[in-house]
């Protein structure tokens, strides 16, 4: 499961953009700010996770790789940093490094697991016809207390089922808060959620997804 987050909204994250001069000027907590990098490719790497040691707080890396993290102390110290396909890292990071570059080791027996599923997604997406897709970066940082709030927001509407991790799931779930998802796609009226983990168990051992969009009753080869 994932922790507790402090994160960030996107508007807020604007405004405090723009008013670093003035928070370094009273003297406040300073903040973290990078960018994840594969360290095989050099690509972004988005959706990653970074929180101080023994924390349960931190952000994501947003889909160009960067991530932002307010209130941290003013010395280099040691943070978790994550992420889906990558091993994960221990490492000092120092807020007064201008050029904070983080480099994730790819997981090597997850990285052609994860590519599958993508393309099983994709085609299936393409079967479905009406389609809205959210990923990480949207689900963590819309400004919206729970899931359904933010979709309601996005225009998302006439959902009659929902599936978490490809079974079928309460309405209720849409009280949740969306950082506790990893995607989101709704086909017609059906919507689906899905959490990290599955996301990392259907890539390493091989899930195939049911094909049809309107099917919602788990994994072909998988409990």
């Amino acid at each position: 499961m994932m922790r507790a987050l402090r994160i960030v909204p996107a508007a807020l994250t604007l405004l405090l953009v723009g008013s670093t001069a003035l928070v370094g000027q009273e003297g406040e907590d300073p903040e973290l700010r990078g960018t994840v990098v594969s360290s095989a490719t050099g690509d972004v790497v988005a959706g990653a996770w970074i929180a101080l040691e023994g924390e349960d707080w931190g952000t994501f890396s947003w889909n160009d790789g960067h991530f932002y993290l307010p209130e941290i102390p003013a010395r280099p110290m040691r943070y978790e940093v994550k992420a889906l396909g990558f091993e994960s890292e221990m490492m000092t990071l120092d807020p007064a490094d201008p050029d904070l570059v983080v480099e994730l080791t790819p997981a090597a027996d997850m990285q052609e697991g994860l590519a599958s599923l993508m393309e099983q997604l994709e085609r299936r997406r393409n079967r479905g016809g009406d389609l809205r897709a959210f990923d990480r970066e949207a689900l963590s940082f819309n400004g919206s207390f729970t899931l359904g709030d933010f979709l309601v927001q996005h225009g998302v509407r006439g959902v009659r089922q929902v599936c978490l991790n490809e079974r079928p799931e309460a309405i209720g779930i849409l009280d949740r808060e969306g950082h506790q998802f990893y995607l989101a796609e709704k086909t017609g009226r059906i919507l689906r959620l899905y959490t990290e983990h599955f996301i990392e168990r259907a890539a390493r051992e091989r899930l195939e997804l049911q094909r049809e969009p309107g099917v919602c009753s788990g994994p072909v080869n998988g409990d």
